[in-house]
């Protein structure tokens, strides 16, 4: 494998809109308390609903009307359509899952991702794009930092391979010349600080 396909295939592995299923799942992992399986279930089918399926039938229409050139949305006046739409879902979502106590860290979560996709729809424009791959890792992080502290668990191990993650999912930006070192950069720490944002108690 040429390094051209290798970092093609940790950009699908690492693509933001696989993120939140794993996002939820390491959250259910990481609970003491237990939750019912037929919970979980309808909670990941939501989100699944929510993050994969409903902004990937968005891009399958556009692209379909020619209104964006690919999936990875390389130009940055394309974002705006998909960005409007997915602040617009995580937020909701967001809101929706912070009915249940038990779900709060979930829906921080998905405020968080609603704000940084904020800020990358205000200042994408032509000629600059924010890594969504890097705000989705950044965001990972986050969740996985912001666990440990609060339920007093060692999981250096888990911290030190998402660090390492991101690393990569930045590397294979950079390569394949989908965003420059700015760009990727801004990316991570807009993932990571939406999150310490949306954890501050404002919203719920």
């Amino acid at each position: 494998m040429n390094e051209k396909r290798f970092y093609k295939l940790v950009s699908l592995l690492l693509h933001p809109i696989l993120l939140p299923v794993v996002g939820v799942q390491y959250f259910f992992y990481t609970q003491a308390h237990t939750l019912l399986p037929e919970f979980k279930l309808k909670v990941t089918a939501l989100v699944f609903l929510c993050t994969f399926v409903l902004p990937l039938a968005l891009l399958t229409v556009l692209k379909k009307r020619n209104k964006i050139k690919s999936f990875d949305l390389p130009n940055g006046s394309e974002r705006k359509v998909p960005f409007i739409v997915s602040i617009a879902l995580f937020y909701l979502l967001g809101t929706y899952l912070g009915k249940a106590p038990v779900l709060l860290p979930l829906a921080r979560l998905f405020i968080g991702c609603s704000l940084a996709i904020s800020l990358a729809y205000v200042v994408t424009n032509r000629k600059f794009k924010i890594s969504i791959h890097m705000i989705g890792m950044g965001t990972f992080v986050a969740l996985i930092v912001l666990t440990s502290l609060n339920q007093l668990q060692n999981q250096l191990l888990l911290v030190a391979c998402s660090f390492v993650a991101s690393g990569l999912a930045g590397q294979a930006r950079l390569h394949l010349k989908a965003h420059n070192t700015q760009e990727v950069y801004i990316g991570f720490l807009a993932g990571i600080c939406s999150q310490l944002l949306a954890h501050t108690n404002l919203f719920f």
